[in-house]
């Protein structure tokens, strides 16, 4: 066949099979299920428009450009197939999920001005020249469309890269999250989520290198702890922003420490009769004179808050098991939170 073009048609599902074309295709159509071109031999340029639940291009060969026109579907399937020149995508809406796969893609691809996905797949294609960039940054996001999905609160395209196709991406963090393949081992994932990062590096594209690093860092996380993961990663976040926010374990420090400077003001009497870490005083004298003067009360608190919640060690030969028990408890809590405090503050002036 010489020559199709193909305008206007509207179908419930439209099948092309096995169709061989000396000349270019023109292909315009609506229909509710799926448009399907597979074995098919295209020597010209191959224009796909219109609208379809799915589009489904699979072990085609196409000699020369694919224009992608003004097109919109829920899936878009792009399998095993040969294209010798460009792939151009313009102003593609595709909802919900793109599968590309095992394709051989000899020229350029442009996706400028095409809304992304929620769910994209890209595994194991192979490019014009191993170090191909097929570049995203150009691509439009739905955060609110994505939402919708309910599956996706990120906002953002959820990617699937096979380690060999992880090089051949530029993706923005703000746009993607890479999203895990169990087909993968973990060593698999770990690597792609390596060049993705190296890729952001070379382009000095800064805020994706923090981006990918902290999905990266999320990823390890909860692989390495299983059902207590996820807690760990809100942990992690909240507390130095998973090594990006360091400057949050120094607020963090002064809320814990007056978070246990009020409980000790409140509590004073107990709590110094309960451990008293310097023998030389006498406790009730000091409570006597806390409760008779409001400064006195506000220093000597102050000080044994200081005391107890920046110190390495607790005397526990001083600490009143038998009187106060949950008071020796909270004590041993304000000690060891303010120990882990320490430890990230070591952490944050040894990374400066």
């Amino acid at each position: 066949m010489n020559f199709v073009r193909a305008d206007g048609i509207y179908a419930n599902n439209i099948d092309v099979h096995s169709l061989k074309l000396i000349n270019s295709c023109h292909f315009d159509a609506t229909s509710k299920g799926y448009v399907s071109f597979e074995y098919c031999d295209f020597n010209d340029i191959f224009t796909l428009n219109g609208k379809a639940a799915h589009i489904i291009l699979k072990k085609n060969l196409i000699k020369k450009a694919v224009l992608v026109r003004l097109l919109d579907s829920d899936y878009f399937t792009l399998k095993d197939n040969t294209i010798n020149e460009k792939l151009d995508i313009y102003s593609y809406n595709s909802e919900y999920r793109w599968d590309w796969s095992n394709n051989l893609f000899n020229s350029d691809i442009d996706l400028s001005d095409t809304q992304l996905p929620v769910y994209f797949k890209l595994k194991n294609n192979k490019f014009k020249t191993a170090d191909y960039k097929l570049n995203f940054t150009y691509c439009k996001m739905d955060s609110a469309q994505f939402k919708y999905f309910n599956k996706n609160p990120l906002g953002k395209c959820l990617i699937t890269l096979s380690p060999d196709n992880a090089s051949n991406v530029i993706i923005d963090s703000k746009l993607f999250w890479i999203e895990y393949d169990s087909l993968f081992r973990y060593d698999e994932m770990l690597t792609v989520y390596e060049k993705v990062i190296n890729t952001c590096r070379e382009l000095n594209m800064e805020e994706s290198i923090e981006g990918f690093d902290i999905q990266y860092q999320i990823f390890k996380i909860r692989h390495k702890y299983g059902i207590f993961g996820e807690s760990i990663v809100q942990f992690q976040d909240y507390w130095w922003g998973f090594g990006y926010k360091r400057s949050n374990i120094l607020l963090n420090i002064v809320w814990a420490f007056l978070a246990s400077l009020l409980i000790v003001f409140i509590g004073y009497k107990k709590v110094f009769r309960a451990y008293s870490p310097n023998s030389d005083h006498d406790t009730e004298l000091v409570i006597k004179e806390c409760t008779e003067s409001f400064l006195e009360r506000f220093k000597v608190v102050f000080f044994y808050t200081a005391l107890v919640f920046f110190s390495w060690r607790v005397d526990h030969a001083r600490v009143d098991y038998r009187r106060y028990p949950w008071i020796a408890l909270l004590i041993y809590t304000i000690y060891v939170i303010g120990l882990i405090h320490l430890a990230y503050l070591a952490a944050f002036v040894l990374a400066k």
